[in-house]
């Protein structure tokens, strides 16, 4: 029987790690601050923290907080957990209001613990981030990293390397064994980036200079992405295969599995889920607005209509989409 693993995340484990790092930080601060300034932790306070770290999970997830952890900015990320805080403390807001409950906080327990969240998750990342970088002073330390395939998702992948500095990643070549005509490429397109062939790519991998391998070949070259995996498999680098993708339209795409194989949706509906609730409830709401809005002047058309012609005023017909 076939059984193939559930693939993991690149983030799991950084991602496990953030998530208890963020609910430490939400109950400690309430708890602390709460003990020292009314000198105990009530029930009322212990209800407001567990709901606090549910609905920041639910929301931080929403936004994709976790996702991506080691190869989105540091800036974008402390963006979304303000975000994410803000959303967190508006609903915890509306119904304390909503179920009367106010009474039973202290404000400043409660001021102090909105206002510092944010800012110690932002803190703690920032300086996670520091210490992980402290003694990358220049490129001699960073990764070294090698792209095996002079195609047009290996030239992409060398672009976003050298763009996204805060990746650590220090991109020692392009290798290839095509010649210049089978890349269709002069000498002077050939990019800066290209340094030899694969053969020497894995010299050096097995001297251990080099920590990331990339193999970003065509779909089509399956074999030859298995040996060039096999080639690499008694060095100490870590392969990543680089689908080509881009080949396709990703505008609707979407990662999934079927039991345990994974799958790429080329063409997907956004509106599944959750998401198609959503969009239903805004499609009800807003039409029955737009429509009071515009009654009278529909009301105006209807009249017209029937004046003017022997067809009905309503017109109903079923619609692919």
């Amino acid at each position: 029987m076939l059984y193939i693993d559930r693939i993991k995340n690149h983030d799991d484990d950084s991602t496990s790690v953030y998530r208890i790092l963020d609910i430490t930080v939400i109950l400690s601060i309430l708890f602390v601050a709460s003990y020292f300034y009314l000198g105990n932790v009530t029930i009322e306070y212990l209800y407001a923290a567990v709901s606090a770290v549910v609905l920041f999970t639910v929301t931080t997830e929403i936004l994709g907080v976790y996702r991506a952890i080691h190869r989105t900015p540091l800036n974008e990320k402390m963006v979304l957990i303000f975000v994410s805080w803000f959303i967190c403390v508006s609903l915890l807001l509306s119904a304390a209001f909503a179920l009367k409950s106010t009474e039973f906080y202290s404000r400043v327990v409660i001021s102090w613990w909105f206002s510092t969240v944010p800012v110690v998750l932002v803190v703690a990342r920032w300086s996670f981030k520091k210490l992980s970088s402290f003694t990358i002073s220049d490129s001699g330390y960073k990764q070294k990293t090698v792209i095996i395939g002079a195609t047009p998702t290996g030239l992409k992948l060398a672009e976003e390397i050298i763009k996204h500095k805060h990746l650590d990643l220090d991109l020692v070549g392009l290798y290839d064994d095509r010649t210049l005509e089978r890349l269709e490429l002069s000498d002077d397109e050939l990019p800066t980036e290209y340094k030899g062939t694969i053969e020497e790519a894995c010299k050096l991998a097995k001297s251990s200079s080099i920590k990331n391998v990339y193999i970003a070949l065509p779909l089509e070259a399956t074999q030859r992405t298995k040996q060039i995996v096999n080639s690499f498999a008694d060095s100490t680098a870590r392969v990543f295969i680089v689908p080509n993708f881009h080949v396709y339209d990703l505008m609707q795409a979407r990662w999934g599995y079927l039991g345990t194989l994974p799958t790429l949706s080329v063409h997907d509906s956004p509106f599944y889920g959750f998401s198609q609730f959503v969009k239903r409830a805004e499609d009800i709401v807003l039409a029955t607005i737009i429509l009071l809005l515009i009654s009278p002047v529909l009301l105006a058309v209807a009249v017209g209509v029937k004046v003017t012609s022997p067809g009905p005023v309503l017109f109903k017909q079923k619609r692919y989409g």
